[in-house]
């Protein structure tokens, strides 16, 4: 019997084993595209196909999402004014401006070179005469705080359904917590905050929305506080209902992600986790507990990332997708509030996990600092095409936004095979006022700026002429308003 089974453990040895097969993987993107630490990933709400990547140390990048293939350039360097080395400070968020295709402003979050435990939020604004470059000299410092020591900064900005510029800022101070910063009112630290940007107020440059949890408060709170017991929120977003979604970073035991509520306490450093931290035993009275939790034997740094809504990803809709800078795992979190929440385990990146990014088209990004470099998240069962832009199915010349404008718009057209190409726009009377595009472009997507300051109030055309190299012609006129 010993003799039979030697043979066929033999003969077993011999068969081929096929590969373990994974559903998804990550692929390498914009790989003509240097980056240096990438931390963030912002899209502009001008309906431009770009994606624009956060440089540690103060360069911001221009990609382009439907043309990853093409170098990026170089959208602001601001790196004389960061602090140029360190594990966690640098530039560390970007948002822009929900009217950014008119005002043309957007937001950063940085530690200046002068002091590693300033915190700088400040406005910049794009050029007017090419979208894919910032004015450096444009900078309008918004907010300035001072954290208790150089350690756990937060890293996040973004601007709500609301308009407002909610920002995470984490405890500002080593292991423990020994302020008990986050638990303080009085102080900036360890809250997500929520301030207008658009309204001055006094000495302020941004104003306290009348909804804030302390608008009216007279006890020394910080009227800027939306929800606070942070100890490390790297990073948060909304969903699409415009929920919070945010990844609050560990110290002993457990990672943590929460659902952000207005005028919500969460916990830290009461509790770590659902877990009693400092005092245990504690009160975890009006203590928000975390959606999820998971031992830090699973990764010791949590990286907030997305609700997925792509059709790439079809099996992730509803699911929020997120990782962890040291294991360098990244899941799936499935939650709807009343059934168990539950993770599957996605895929394992080749470096260290710093941030998520999703594009127009809701496809998902995770970018890396262990090899600076971004991976698109890919669903292996969908399709195994390369990662370019699909072909439209047919020419198609969209309505631009913002509309009404002033003075800036942008116009989106479609086209399905190479075609030369002339955009141009007409006053009421018929009469060609500009020129937009006249070029030839290869089959895709595209988004042009228009500029409108050489005209006046009115009612205007845009129209597209568009030949491909198979003879085919599409011809489409659309209105427009300019308000000045």
């Amino acid at each position: 019997m010993k003799k039979v089974v030697s043979i066929l453990l033999g003969i077993l040895s011999l068969v081929p084993v096929a590969p373990c097969f994974s559903q998804y993987s990550l692929q390498n993107v914009f790989s003509s595209t240097t980056f240096v630490n990438p931390l963030e990933a912002a899209i502009p709400p001008d309906g431009t196909d770009r994606m624009f990547i956060v440089g540690q140390r103060g360069v911001i990048k221009v990609v382009y999402p439907s043309a990853p293939s093409t170098p990026g350039k170089t959208f602001l360097d601001i790196s004389d004014k960061v602090v140029p080395s360190g594990l966690e400070p640098g530039l560390l968020g970007l948002a822009f401006h929900p009217n950014y295709a008119v005002n043309g402003y957007f937001y950063v979050y940085y530690n200046p070179v002068s002091s590693n435990t300033t915190e700088i939020i400040a406005r910049y604004q794009v050029s007017p005469s090419n979208p894919d470059s910032a004015l450096k000299s444009s900078e309008f410092i918004v907010m300035t705080n001072t954290m208790s020591a150089a350690s756990h900064y937060g890293g996040k900005i973004a601007f709500g359904k609301d308009n407002f510029l909610y920002i995470a800022w984490g405890m500002g101070t080593g292991q423990n917590d020994p302020p008990n910063n986050a638990q303080n009112l009085t102080l900036l630290l360890g809250k997500i905050l929520r301030i207008n940007v658009d309204v001055p107020s006094g000495s302020l440059n941004y104003s306290i929305p009348p909804t804030n949890p302390f608008v009216d408060s007279t006890g020394g709170q910080r009227k800027e506080i939306f929800a606070w017991g942070f100890r490390n929120p790297w990073k948060f977003n909304f969903d699409s209902t415009g929920r919070i979604w945010c990844a609050d970073v560990g110290q002993n035991t457990f990672e943590e992600i929460d659902i952000v509520e207005k005028g919500k306490n969460y916990g830290w450093r009461i509790m770590e986790g659902n877990n009693c931290f400092n005092p245990n035993p504690c009160d975890t009275t009006g203590l928000v507990k975390p959606i999820f939790q998971y031992p830090r034997s699973e990764g010791v740094s949590i990286n907030g990332g997305y609700v997925s809504y792509g059709n790439s990803l079809p099996n992730l809709k509803g699911k929020y997708l997120y990782g962890d800078w040291s294991s360098k795992k990244v899941w799936a979190l499935t939650y709807d509030g009343i059934n168990p929440t539950t993770t599957q385990l996605l895929t394992t990146a080749p470096a260290a996990i710093a941030s998520f990014g999703m594009d127009k088209n809701k496809n998902i990004y995770v970018l890396c600092t262990g090899d600076s470099k971004v991976y698109k998240l890919i669903d292996n069962t969908v399709s195994a095409e390369p990662y370019e832009a699909t072909v439209p199915k047919e020419f198609a010349l969209k309505q631009n936004y913002p509309n009404p404008f002033n003075p800036v718009t942008y116009i989106q057209f479609n086209l399905t095979e190479k075609s030369d190409v002339k955009l141009e726009v007409y006053n009421l009377e018929g009469k060609k006022v500009g020129t937009v595009l006249n070029d030839t472009k290869d089959a895709g997507e595209y988004g042009v700026r228009f500029d409108a300051s050489g005209l006046t109030s009115g009612i205007y055309y845009y129209k597209i002429f568009a030949k491909g190299v198979s003879g085919s012609e599409f011809v489409e006129t659309k209105k427009m308003v300019l308000l000045k």
